[in-house]
């Protein structure tokens, strides 16, 4: 089975240590995305894929050909993806890919919010599973390389995770598992 380490570039960054976060978004199909200036990120939506489907990367690219079919998306719905660890041969070193630039408008963070805000989505039914070890690793170092990287542009309230209605108008659950993670992440910063 090909995995993200085998196709993709050497890693971007280490995010902490033995958690690196490679860049896949040459592998992913993608239209012509807007662009957006850097200085205009202000927030983090966190969401989960909804399902398992496949895991690692061949789960990223069939999400990402469904949200171009079905729902007329211009590009990956997000920015960072943090794969489901029941793929075997998914490595820490894999545990967050990046699957479009900080500066594509993509059309996950949540209608207006696609203007300033960053996309995470986590790989799996979150509120019929919780997230695995790898991918609570991989969120809490992805989330303080984030601060780090935009604290001067971040508003008070950056992370987020209701969900935006979606193109349907439906408002959609972020993961009753996600959502219970990330409030204790909020909690732990204060």
């Amino acid at each position: 089975m090909t995995t993200a380490h085998d196709l993709a570039p050497a890693l971007e960054v280490e995010l902490a240590p033995g958690v690196g976060l490679r860049d896949v978004s040459q592998l992913l199909p993608a239209e012509r995305a807007p662009r957006r200036a850097l200085s205009r990120i202000r927030c983090v939506y966190v969401r989960h894929s909804g399902t398992t489907g496949r895991p690692g990367l061949a789960g990223l690219q069939v999400h990402t050909a469904l949200a171009l079919r079905a729902y007329r998306l211009p590009c990956a719905p997000g920015h960072f993806w943090l794969p489901n660890e029941s793929e075997s041969i998914v490595r820490a070193q894999d545990a967050v890919l990046r699957i479009a630039p900080d500066d594509w408008r993509t059309p996950h963070t949540g209608g207006r919010a696609d203007t300033h805000g960053l996309g995470i989505l986590v790989q799996g039914d979150l509120d019929a599973r919780p997230m695995s070890e790898l991918q609570q690793h991989g969120l809490h170092a992805l989330l303080g390389w984030i601060r780090k990287r935009y604290a001067s542009q971040l508003e008070a309230d950056w992370l987020r995770w209701q969900r935006a209605p979606s193109a349907m108008g439906k408002r959609r659950s972020s993961g009753l598992h996600l959502v219970a993670w990330l409030q204790g992440y909020v909690e732990s910063m204060c």
